[in-house]
């Protein structure tokens, strides 16, 4: 299987394994470049793989509120959206714990037909 995504160069090997391997993704936004994250959402929904969006806070970056950014993803109410810096541990690791508690929480996948 293959997988067409629109990432950051060298990301796109992390695309075939998202229906064989993946329990959740964990998103990675950058505002100044919302486009490029519309493909890899898209991808995930279509194999119907949870999510949670972790808007990176660059210094340079349009200053957006969460509720901000959740309507211009067009973001499912359920899907969880957090402020990140990826320069920060504590952050990076509050982003996947978010992950893993919005998948624990949620019903286990149907199996393949």
């Amino acid at each position: 299987m293959s997988c067409t995504c629109s990432t950051p160069r060298g990301q796109q090997r992390f695309c075939p394994v998202l229906g064989y391997l993946a329990l959740g993704a964990l998103v990675l936004v950058d505002m100044r470049q919302l486009a490029r994250s519309y493909s890899v959402i898209g991808e995930l929904e279509k194999r119907a793989i949870p999510y949670a969006i972790a808007i990176n806070q660059f210094p340079n970056a349009p200053d957006q509120q969460a509720a901000q950014s959740r309507e211009a993803m067009d973001l499912p109410e359920d899907a969880p959206l957090v402020m990140r810096d990826a320069r920060d541990r504590t952050s990076s690791k509050q982003a996947l714990i978010g992950l893993a508690t919005y998948l624990l929480a949620s019903p286990p996948p149907e199996p393949d037909q």
